[in-house]
C-alpha cells in the first residue's frame, strides 16, 4: 500500500529577528574621521571604548548623524509601523569602540534602548559582528544536540560583515559580539542607543501614552 506519510510542504518564519543594513553609500571625509578617531578611550572588557558617550554631538558629525536618523526612520516605519509621524526613535547616547589586532568584543546586549545600531568607521575586510540567538547556544543547540549544518534556523550566532560606511540596526535587547580582530588595523565603529518619543498606543484601548 502506498505510504500516507508526506513531508511539511514549507517552513515559515512566523517571527524573524529584524536587522536593518543600510550603506553610506560614500568615503566619509578627513574632518569626519578625525571626529570619530579623535577620541580619549578607556579600556572595555577586551577592547576600548570613547569616554565620551554623545560624540555625534559633534559638529563635524553633522551629515552621518542626519544618515543615521533617516536610516532610523526607515527601520521604524517597517518594523514598529511608526509612519504617521506621531512617534519616533531618537539617538540617546553615541560612543566609539576601537578594537585592536588580537582584540575582541565580548557578548552583550543594551539596556535602556530600544534600537541599537553601529556603523562602521573603518578596519579589515575579515571583520564582523556576530548576533547570538536569545534561547540557543553557541554551538547551534538549544537543549538537544549540536547541528550537523548551520544555516538560519540551527546556528546559535550569525555572522555579519563590516566593511566601513555599513549601518546595522536591532532590537537593543539581541545579544552581539566581536570575534578577535586578524586584520592588520584597529576596528573603529560608531555604537549608539535610542528611544521612542511621542504618541505611542490608543487611548481608547488603554495603551495610549505620551512619551
Amino acid at each position: 500500500a502506498p505510504s500516507t506519510r508526506q513531508a511539511p510542504s514549507s517552513i515559515h518564519n512566523i517571527f524573524p529577528e529584524p536587522i536593518g543594513e543600510y550603506k553610506l553609500n560614500r568615503d566619509l571625509s578627513k574632518s569626519e574621521h578625525d571626529a570619530f578617531k579623535d577620541q580619549a578611550f578607556r579600556e572595555n572588557v577586551a577592547n576600548h571604548t570613547s569616554i565620551d558617550m554623545f560624540v555625534l554631538k559633534k559638529k563635524n558629525l553633522g551629515n552621518v548623524r542626519e544618515f543615521l536618523e533617516v536610516c532610523l526612520n526607515d527601520y521604524a516605519s517597517k518594523v514598529y509601523d511608526f509612519k504617521n509621524g506621531s512617534a519616533n526613535l531618537y539617538i540617546t547616547s553615541s560612543w566609539v569602540n576601537m578594537t585592536k589586532p588580537g582584540e575582541c568584543h565580548h557578548k552583550h546586549s543594551h539596556p535602556n534602548s530600544i534600537v541599537s545600531g553601529t556603523f562602521y568607521i573603518s578596519g579589515n575586510d575579515t571583520d564582523s559582528i556576530e548576533f547570538h540567538h536569545p534561547k540557543k547556544s553557541i554551538d547551534g543547540s538549544a537543549w538537544f544536540f549540536p547541528a550537523n549544518e548551520f544555516n538560519e534556523y540551527t546556528s546559535g550566532g550569525w555572522h555579519m560583515p563590516t566593511l566601513a560606511g555599513t549601518l546595522y540596526l536591532w532590537n537593543s535587547n539581541l545579544s552581539h559580539s566581536v570575534p578577535e580582530v586578524i586584520g592588520g588595523d584597529p576596528r573603529y565603529s560608531l555604537a549608539f542607543n535610542t528611544f521612542v518619543r511621542g504618541q505611542i498606543g490608543l487611548e481608547n484601548e488603554a495603551t495610549g501614552l505620551l512619551i
